[in-house]
């Protein structure tokens, strides 16, 4: 081969497996040997070495650098590198002036992931899985079944779950440490703190709110909200509570809205305490009876006692529950059970009420009893309002002693079903009934030494007045008094006057009429009608002025009436304030004018409409004896 003398240029890239020939001056320079390189084999280099401490540096034909290894090997990828103004800080480090990207890519049945090795041991791997198509990072060698942070495709982290549910899914406790650490403990399902306190805040002037029953998980209807502007808890949606703690149930609920517990085997359950700080009050429950003490020892005479059942309620104070509703029992010295008080400017009353339905076959009965227990309980007084059996429209009040020990239990307690045999009982109207004698050693005194002493009450009094009761005749007569006319004729004196009537000296009522009479006839029957007035006036002197009826009015002498009294003859006839009520004519001959006042003119007439006869009328008084005397 000859000397080359001129060097042509090529027109292009070689290809190849083009020829570069090259001359081997090593062993003949006069004489060099003539070898050949394919120009693809340029590249079949052991090792690339870096012409000096500059590095070696990879560029394109921009002179943009993309691969740059420094002189002590750290690698620098990207246009962000430029050797000795930007160098690579770390082992293999990438820079970019725009974005960076960093891609592994595998084949479409494999995993792409990073390693990361220690000399001899693969120590963690975090990459893609294929096999479950989620990104894992896992403290080992392999993806296999270790779950140890795993991102699926809606973004749900989990820890330890290969599948998680919620943007964090831990499968096991969760821990934050800190000068306060907090663990939240999937074993126990508890929220505690390993150290000094656990707090549960929030930023200040924030309600703190949770455990949301809501499934959305809104804070619309929290279960259990802390007030940020006063620090009240509401449970159950109190969105503006009024008491450090206020609880609410749902409208309708059957539900406790509060449940105290204790479990302990103890006879003696304290469930509340209430302090001021120094003194203290507990709810106690033992078993069978709920209480109220201020020591919260077991339930007894020191504490206000309940019981109840699915029938009753009972109550115990300062006593334990017994057979009654309500069972009071006072230890002090001054032996008073209880005080009703009233702070009312207007009534003060206080009710003893029975709501059964009254029934006229039953004796009731409702009132106090007054006792003594010494070896066993003594019923000595009861005093109440009493309804006699069979009469469910009269109504008395009546007081009642026994002095016997209680056989039947607290039947006994009422008043005593024969009306007369009670110590004494008082009727609708305020008539007094006393079983025994009644003695007065004292004087009525209305105001003092002003007015002076007076007795006042009831004064019974009778009057005798002999009659002649002749047939189709009238005869008229005061009524405390001998009459005018005693023959029987009539008012043969003429027009009636003043002396055919009594000034009534005090308020009274005509109690009763009893006429005796005799007919020496023993054929000769006497019907008797009687006539009773009493008004503030005297009757109009010329309405009767004959023996006939027939001008007597409502208006003058028809005041009250005993109508058709019977046969008179050798008879006693008696007639009650009961027996006047009107047998023709409730309007004309009311009852009500057998009562008078003080000054009202009395009076009576009797007429036969049949028969004659000698009688004697007996009229009983009942006069009302006021103060003015």
């Amino acid at each position: 081969m000859g000397k080359i003398l001129e060097y042509g240029n090529l027109g292009g890239p070689p290809a190849d497996n083009d020829l570069l020939f090259m001359g081997d001056y090593s062993l003949d320079a006069s004489n060099p040997t003539t070898k050949r390189l394919a120009i693809s084999d340029l590249n079949k280099k052991r090792n690339v070495d870096a012409a000096d401490g500059e590095g070696l540096k990879l560029r394109d034909d921009g002179g943009n650098y993309g691969v740059y290894i420094d002189d002590g090997g750290k690698v620098g990828v990207g246009t962000g590198i430029n050797p000795g103004t930007v160098d690579p800080t770390y082992d293999l480090d990438l820079q970019t002036t725009g974005v960076t990207n960093f891609r592994i890519r595998s084949g479409d049945s494999h995993d792409s992931l990073i390693r990361f090795d220690q000399t001899s041991t693969s120590q963690a791997i975090m990459g893609y899985d294929h096999s479950a198509a989620v990104f894992k990072i896992n403290n080992h060698s392999a993806f296999g079944a270790q779950n140890h942070l795993v991102i699926n495709t809606d973004g749900n982290i989990g820890i330890g779950d290969a599948t998680p549910s919620y943007k964090l899914d831990v499968n096991g406790s969760i821990a934050s440490n800190g000068s306060y650490p907090v663990v939240l403990d999937a074993s126990t399902g508890e929220i505690k703190s390993t150290g000094a306190a656990l707090n549960i805040n929030k930023t200040a002037g924030q309600n703190v709110t949770f455990m949301y029953f809501d499934t959305d998980g809104s804070t619309a209807n929290p279960a259990l909200r802390i007030q940020a502007s006063n620090k009240r808890v509401s449970i159950g949606n109190q969105t503006s509570p009024v008491a450090k703690l206020d609880i609410k149930e749902a409208a309708g609920a059957t539900t406790p809205v509060l449940r105290l517990q204790n479990s302990s085997s103890g006879t003696v359950r304290t469930l509340l305490q209430l302090s001021n700080g120094s003194d203290h009050h507990y709810l106690v429950w033992d078993g069978t009876t709920f209480g109220i003490n201020n020591d919260g020892d077991a339930l007894g005479a020191a504490s206000i006692n309940f019981q109840g059942s699915s029938t009753h309620g009972k109550v115990g104070i300062n006593a334990a529950v017994g057979t009654r509703v309500l069972e009071a029992t006072e230890t002090s010295g001054q032996g008073i059970v209880a005080a009703l008080q009233s702070t009312s400017s207007g009534n003060g009353s206080k009710l003893l009420f029975r709501s059964t339905t009254n029934s006229t076959s039953v004796n009731q009965s409702q009132g106090l009893g007054f006792t003594n227990t010494i070896s066993s309980e003594i019923m000595t007084w009861f005093a109440g309002a009493f309804r006699p059996s069979g009469a469910s429209s009269t109504h008395y009040f009546a007081l009642n002693y026994t002095g016997s020990a209680v056989a039947g239990g607290d039947s006994i307690y009422k008043i005593d079903s024969t009306l007369a045999n009670n110590e004494m009982y008082l009727d609708e109207s305020g008539n007094v009934t006393f079983k025994g004698n009644v003695a007065g050693d004292a004087y009525y005194d209305k105001g003092g030494t002003t007015v002076g002493n007076y007795c006042r009450g009831r004064f019974v009094q009778t009057f005798s007045v002999p009659y002649k009761i002749l047939a189709g005749t009238q005869t008229y007569s005061p009524l405390f008094s001998t009459p005018v006319d005693t023959t029987g004729a009539g008012s043969a004196a003429g027009f009636i006057t003043a002396k055919f009537a009594t000034a009534a000296p005090h308020d009274g009522r005509i109690k009763s009429v009893r006429i005796a009479a005799r007919n020496a006839s023993a054929t000769d029957d006497c019907n008797v009608d009687m006539y009773i007035y009493s008004q503030a006036a005297l009757p109009d002197e010329t309405a009767v002025t004959t023996n006939s009826l027939t001008t007597v009015t409502s208006a003058n002498f028809q005041n009250a009436k005993i109508e058709d009294t019977g046969t008179a003859k050798n008879t006693i006839i008696t007639k009650g304030y009961a027996d006047f009520t009107a047998q023709t004519d409730t309007s004309t001959y009311p009852r009500a004018k057998l009562d008078f006042n003080q000054g009202d003119y009395l009076a009576f007439m009797i007429e036969a409409d049949s028969g004659s006869a000698e009688a004697t009328v007996t009229l009983t008084v009942e006069f009302y004896i006021d103060d003015t005397l």
